[in-house]
């Protein structure tokens, strides 16, 4: 179902409320097409769960992402992302279980544009948005989504991490940005020096929570939810569901809704939608050219993520 939503008005309110939950669609019980959809792509859903947004239309984004969506050529949502947008879409909070490469990155932006579209609060007073990841490299990755389909609704963002210089990082808060995608550590050392104020935000997204509690960031974590007022809208996001996450998950979300992709209770995996070969070398030397080769079979104007041990070795590659 589609409405016509005015996207430029302004509304106050809960965040069911801001987020126009009527002009969506109406929460009902699944159809058998939405059962089929369900089974089809392996998604579990909480009991009361809305019905999933399984095209662009039936989520009615706002025009300006919409834009960015089609230029990026996504036929339809992935299943993260249908079932995520349809309680996201209404305010609700949301756990989603899901391996790495699901597209539940912007499962988490889309709801976090159309919130910001619709309550309109002034990035120069702080952010609306607080995204915490792990790792400085899945934060960045973050802010590439987040610039890519917000540029056209001109949201801004900043990414916070440790390893990097604090006065570009802090420069681009003070000039206002709707978004701060963070790493706990970084962003943790900004609110003890009080440089960053965090009293605007009413949508939390935690990616990766189940690392992010691997990795020790627990207490980091429940020091910057401190500083975020009450109310806000939280989505978690993780890829194995253990004691430690549910109990972060029942302290810091209201009912949310639990959307499962495959076997939560499986040993965790690689996502077996992605390719993966694995090439043994005899010689360690013979790293680079084989790599050279092989990125230079990929098709005119592929992309290409390459991770590395160590700054040194990305060092080495780069003048490789």
């Amino acid at each position: 179902m589609t409405n016509d939503v005015q996207w430029e008005k302004p509304t106050g309110g809960s965040s069911q409320e801001a987020y126009g939950a009527a002009d969506i669609f109406n929460a009902s019980d699944l159809s058998a097409s939405d059962g089929d959809w369900l089974k089809k792509h392996e998604v579990a859903l909480s009991k009361g769960c809305p019905p999933p947004l399984t095209t662009f239309e039936a989520a009615n984004l706002p025009p300006s992402l919409m834009m960015e969506i089609q230029r990026a050529g996504f036929p339809s949502p992935s299943p993260i992302q249908a079932a995520s947008w349809a309680p996201a879409l209404q305010g609700m909070d949301v756990v989603g279980i899901a391996k790495t490469g699901s597209g539940k990155t912007l499962g988490f932006l889309a709801p976090a544009f159309v919130k910001i579209l619709r309550e309109r609060k002034p990035p120069q007073q702080g952010p609306s948005t607080l995204c915490l990841a792990p790792t400085r490299e899945l934060a960045t990755q973050i802010q590439v989504e987040c610039n890519k389909f917000g540029q056209s609704s001109g949201i801004s963002s900043s990414c916070v991490y440790g390893g990097a210089p604090k006065s570009q990082q802090l420069g681009d808060i003070r000039r206002g940005v709707h978004i701060i995608i963070a790493t706990p550590g970084r962003l943790n050392d900004f609110l003890e020096s009080r440089q960053v104020s965090l009293h605007q935000v009413s949508y939390v997204v935690m990616d990766e929570a189940d690392r992010m509690l691997d990795m020790g960031f627990e207490p980091q974590i429940r020091k910057i939810m401190s500083n975020v007022p009450r109310g806000f809208q939280s989505l978690m996001y993780t890829a194995t569901w253990p004691k430690d996450v549910r109990r972060l998950a029942a302290e810091f979300q209201r009912s949310p809704h639990q959307i499962t992709i495959g076997n939560a209770n499986e040993k965790l995996t690689a996502n077996t939608s992605i390719d993966q070969r694995i090439i043994v070398l005899q010689n360690p030397m013979d790293r680079d050219h084989h790599l050279i080769q092989s990125i230079n079979t990929l098709p005119p104007g592929s992309r290409v993520l390459i991770f590395c041990s160590t700054k040194r070795t990305c060092d080495q590659l780069c003048r490789a």
